[in-house]
């Protein structure tokens, strides 16, 4: 069975170069005090991680941001304490297609949304969260560094997280390097 998702894997990241190969945004750097909207792109393989991430929403709260969350679940059931966030859209099994492309109104409006940042908050390699994130027309995209991740050259801002995979942590880095950039 692991031959046919390799298989799958390797179809659907074919059909993402192809079509990012056709993709123009404008890519820049952007300070914390001009930002309006991000965009976080989670990976819910670990559901005790929902706590930073509400607290960098509150966060971004107080300082007038926007924050969309799309998220991934490769799990067959939800967690309870998952289903009734209103701030979080969550891509199931179901919403992505047997190459693991996500096929979901959610996903494709996520892309299509110009977000200043899109964030990444993954620390392995999953295709339908990769996809989502290369074709994001989002001006900055920041991502987590660690061993083995496959940076395409899509992202503005990589953070090495080293072994220790703290959402907490990486969050924290990122609002610290967003303040530390300087764009006039």
């Amino acid at each position: 069975m692991e031959l046919f998702r390799s298989l799958r894997i390797k179809a659907g990241s074919r059909a993402l170069r192809k079509r990012a190969g056709k993709l123009s945004r404008k890519r820049g750097f952007v300070n914390l005090e001009e930002v309006k909207s991000v965009g976080l792109l989670w990976d819910i393989s670990n559901p005790d991680d929902l706590t930073p991430i509400s607290d960098f929403i509150l966060q971004m709260g107080e300082r007038g941001v926007k924050v969309d969350v799309l998220a991934f679940f490769s799990g067959k059931v939800l967690p309870d304490k998952l289903t009734a966030i209103r701030y979080l859209n969550c891509l199931r099994r179901e919403d992505y297609s047997l190459m693991y492309i996500p096929k979901s109104p959610e996903a494709e409006k996520f892309i299509q949304n110009r977000f200043d940042i899109v964030i990444e908050i993954c620390f392995r390699d999953f295709l339908p969260l990769r996809y989502v994130s290369t074709l994001s027309v989002a001006t900055m995209k920041i991502a987590p560094g660690f061993r083995g991740h496959n940076s395409s050259g899509n992202h503005e801002l990589i953070i090495e997280t080293g072994l220790n995979h703290n959402v907490r942590e990486f969050l924290n880095q990122v609002v610290v390097y967003l303040e530390m950039i300087k764009t006039r």
